[in-house]
Order: structure tokens, then sequence, then C-alpha cells
């Protein structure tokens, strides 16, 4: 705005006043300008999360107009030009998290954080057993046709929803010796609340001639706390026999000879699974070392004694024992006793005093002591 002030009529033509007009000008800023999107991504428990992928959409297109991969953080610089709503979207693994959308420029710079929620597990149910039961000849392992299964008293081939626990299963065929197992079904729990196991039983011929000897299975599996079978080191019988490695299940046969088979008296046998473990930081650790006893009685005429061994400690999903040093028990200590016991009175003959193996000091191992004249009796109370 410009004011010119009044003066006086000049008497000569053509006469002026001279001004010089000043302007001030003030510079546009020619800089671009920008609107920030930036954030974290995390859990429910407030940890960082490191998703696959964080994108920005634009809304009105499926194309995204940024991407970001594996970080667990993001920023998003708009030109204020690209007026519009923006989203993003993280994703992490199956899940896709998208967030409410910004109005670029009206929004202004926005921090922004994406959760995820941690994954749960998924419910355990208490297991029961489907079972099916076949029969084997010992010698050739062909299957026998013709067989006749008992259960726990009850006929039949199969066995449906069977909590867990111990039963018995017999089967008998012609020109065999009747069958007899110990089947032991661990409580567990897992997602479908269902297990199915095949139960097998083998069955010795009769002899023809009196003098041939009697041929035992002694079976099994290595498992841990919950049932679940776990790899072995080592499993050796006490008998000479050649130790089996690397398994998680066995399988010993022994021959008595006929004069010993027909004998009133029983016969035991030691079966020892050495099975390693780690600590939580994967370092290795003394292995576990579980004796299991397996008794043959000529009365009852099992030849095939099933009975697994079962090591006191949850294996992980990879079968490895994993030993989380502020939960383990005492000092993890371990032993078999075995004492001489008369066979006939089940008595023990001469006091044996046994120091348990473990992670203690000397003064601090446990020591056990079966004074002369205790009673043993067998799980079945014999």
């Amino acid at each position: 705005h410009i004011t010119l002030e009044e003066v006086a009529e000049s008497a000569t033509e053509n006469d002026f006043i001279k001004k010089t007009i000043v302007i001030s000008l003030t510079p546009v800023d020619s800089k671009e300008t920008f609107t920030t999107l930036s954030g974290t991504i995390i859990n429910d428990n407030g940890n960082a999360v490191m998703a696959d992928k964080i994108e920005l959409f634009k809304e009105g297109t499926t194309t995204a107009v940024k991407t970001i991969t594996k970080s667990a953080s993001f920023t998003f610089t708009i030109n204020n030009e690209d007026e519009g709503k923006y989203k993003i979207k993280a994703t992490k693994g199956t899940k896709d998290i998208i967030t409410e959308g910004y109005t670029v420029p009206n929004c202004g710079n926005q921090i922004i954080t994406i959760v995820f929620e941690s994954d749960k597990p998924a419910e355990l149910k208490d297991v029961v057993y489907n079972l099916t039961f076949k029969a084997f000849d010992i010698d050739t392992k062909v299957e026998i046709s013709g067989v006749t299964f008992n259960f726990n008293g009850n006929p039949g081939s199969t066995a449906s929803s069977i909590a867990h626990g111990t039963y018995t299963l017999t089967a008998t065929a012609d020109k065999y010796y009747t069958g007899q197992v110990t089947i032991e079904l661990p409580a567990m729990k897992n997602e479908s609340g269902i297990a199915a196991q095949t139960i097998i039983v083998y069955l010795q011929k009769e002899p023809t001639k009196e003098d041939e000897p009697t041929k035992v299975i002694l079976m099994g599996e290595v498992v841990d706390a919950l049932g679940n079978m776990v790899m072995a080191q080592s499993i050796k019988l006490n008998d000479p026999s050649t130790a089996v490695y690397n398994t998680n299940h066995f399988s010993f046969e022994i021959e008595i000879p006929a004069n010993k088979a027909k004998a009133s008296n029983l016969k035991q046998w030691l079966i020892t699974a050495k099975v390693s473990k780690i600590n939580s930081k994967g370092e290795p650790l003394a292995p576990i070392e579980m004796p299991v006893t397996f008794v043959y009685d000529p009365a009852k005429g099992t030849t095939a004694i099933n009975k697994n061994i079962s090591i006191p400690f949850t294996a992980n999903k990879d079968g490895i024992i994993v030993i989380n040093e502020t939960t383990e028990p005492g000092d993890g200590e371990q032993g078999q006793v075995t004492p001489d016991v008369d066979p006939e009175t089940g008595k023990v003959e001469a006091e044996k005093t046994t120091v348990m193996n473990g992670n203690g000091t000397p003064e601090d191992k446990t020591v056990i002591v079966i004074e002369k004249g205790t009673t043993i009796q067998t799980s079945e109370g014999t």
C-alpha cells in the first residue's frame, strides 16, 4: 500500500516530484515438506517382535508404497504433496495386523506401536489309548493267524479308550505256548487326547522234544516322564549279550535250558539304559543310567516280557533331556541296589550297602542300606 501526500499546484508545466518506492519481498521457501509415520513392533508382554514384513499402503491401492523386511521397527516418510489416508500392515508368520488410517498431511508426524499377541500353547488333554494286538512267532518273527487275545479279562484283538495304568494281555494259538505281556500305559497329555499303540506278543512254539530250551524275549521302550520315547546312548543286558546303541527301544532274546526253564524258581535280568542329558545352555551333563529288573516266572509261562525304562525327566520336542539347573531336585542322585535274595522266602540274605551316584560332594552322597532279613517283593506282590 503506497500513500502520496498532497502538494501545492505548480505554475510550471510538466513539473514532477520524483520518489523512490522500495518494496520488500519475503522469498517463498522452495523446500518440500514431509510427514513421518514411525514406530515399533512388540508382543503383549512388551518384548520386541521381528516382523517378517512391514508395508505402507495408500487407501484405494493394493500395492505397498514402501516395504521393510525382517525388522522390529519402521520409519515411513511421506511427501505432503501425496495427500491421502495411509495404513501400515505388519506380518509375522501367518498373522497380519493393519493399523488405523492416518491422513497426510493433517495427521502430522506419528509414533505408532503395533502389538502381536503372544502364541499360546494348545490345550492339552489327558490321553486315552486305542490298542491293537498282534502275535508273532518268536523264532521266525512272522505274524501268527488265528490267535485269541484276552486284554485284562476282555476278549478281542483291539481295545479302545483305555485309561493309563498297568494291564495284562494274554495270547493263545494252536501249537504255541500261551503268551502273556504286562502293558504299562503311562499318564500323559496331548492335543487330541488320544494315542494309538500296537501291542505285540511273541509266542513260543510247543517243543517236540523234552530237552528243547525256552526262549524268553525281554523288550520295551525308553520313555521320559510323560511317556514320550527318548533315544538312549546304550541299552545293556546284564547277561552275556551284545548291547544296543543309539536307539529308543530294545528286544533281547534269552535261551533258558529246558531243565532250568521248568524249575520253579524265578529268573531275573537287569537291563540298564544310558541316556544323555544337557543343561539349559546346551552343555553336556553326566548321562542318566536307569536300570529295570525283568522277571521270568515259569509258573506263568510268560515268554515275552514287555516293560518300559522310564527316565524321571521330561524330554524336549527333539527328544533330548534338558536339565534346568533351577528346578532339578537335589543332586540328581541315582543308583541301583541289588541284594542277594532267597528265592523261596523273598528275604535278603546279607546286608547290602550302596552309595548313590550324583553331582554332590562325597560327604553329601546318599547311602542306601538294606538290612539282612528284609523282605523283597516284586511289583505283583510276590
